[in-house]
């Protein structure tokens, strides 16, 4: 349970931002497979939701699920996240509307390790939903780890 938004401003609505999640861990000789899946709600009045939208108010319900197979060498993680936003009311580029969007995103990374070597491909994707546009935002990146 939550309370308020992420800065140091009291509580916004006097509402909560309820949340849950489910994790476990498989094992399989040197290979592991961990899984998750979480889920929130919560009722908004005036939340700046970022690239997403601006003065946010109505239900805001979360979900999210992930995955990472790891064996000695190699790893392999994806994440799906995404909300459904019920608005009575949202401002996105200075338009005022009522409707129901649903941003979406995700991960997909690859990776190795050698030596001391640790190396990754990630690739990340998110479409916003938001109205006049269908622009996805995607990027790769690369990344390396002396351990």
């Amino acid at each position: 349970m939550f309370n308020g938004p992420q800065d140091l401003r009291p509580n916004d609505n006097g509402q909560f931002l309820y949340v849950g999640r489910l994790a476990g861990s498989i094992p399989a000789g040197a290979t592991t497979l961990d899984v998750g899946a979480n889920v929130g709600v919560s009722d908004d009045a005036n939340v700046d939701l970022g690239s997403i939208a601006s003065n946010f108010d109505g239900l805001r319900v979360l979900f999210g699920a992930d995955a990472e197979v790891r064996t000695e060498r190699w790893v392999l993680s994806g994440e799906l996240v995404g909300a459904c936003l019920d608005a009575d009311r949202v401002v996105v580029d200075n338009t005022v509307a009522d409707d129901t969007r649903c941003p979406v995103g995700g991960h997909l990374t690859g990776g190795f390790t050698t030596g001391p070597h640790e190396f990754r491909l990630r690739y990340d994707r998110f479409d916003p939903d938001r109205p006049g546009t269908g622009a996805l935002e995607d990027r790769w990146t690369l990344g390396y780890a002396f351990l």
